[in-house]
């Protein structure tokens, strides 16, 4: 059945890359994300709104919940290479947050790609750069 699944989800990832707005790709990549940076059960409203603050990703900060609820679907298959959670977390992240930010817009599934590389680098810098100042 696995060659079933994967071309399942290669049809759906060719649908959203061609129809999802670049805002929606933006919002899903950044709250996915987040989310593999902490266990999504710990994604509480209030880290949410604040996530949202940051990044302005939407309106209506439950929009975050659904790719929140997705991380793992989203990056399955995508590890990020060892060494980039534990990264984060440690001291001189400000240092650090360009190469992070390199390496995980690699990982980036392909269908949640928006702007250039460049603006997708810059998102992710600046989630990292505000997650610890900011709680998220």
């Amino acid at each position: 059945m696995k060659p079933v699944t994967d071309v399942i989800t290669g049809r759906m990832a060719s649908l959203a890359a061609k129809f999802l707005p670049e805002r929606t790709k933006r919002l899903m990549f950044l709250a996915s994300f987040g989310a593999q940076l902490k266990d999504p059960t710990e994604m509480s409203n209030e880290l949410l709104h604040k996530l949202n603050q940051v990044l302005s990703l939407s309106p209506d900060d439950n929009a975050l919940k659904f790719p929140v609820h997705l991380s793992h679907a989203i990056w399955r298959n995508r590890p990020l290479e060892p060494g980039v959670k534990q990264s984060f977390k440690a001291e001189g992240i400000q240092d650090r947050a360009h190469g992070i930010a390199r390496k995980v817009v690699a990982a980036m599934p392909s269908w949640l790609h928006y702007g250039d590389e460049a603006k997708r680098e810059k998102d992710v810098v600046d989630l990292l750069r505000n997650w610890q100042h900011a709680g998220v």
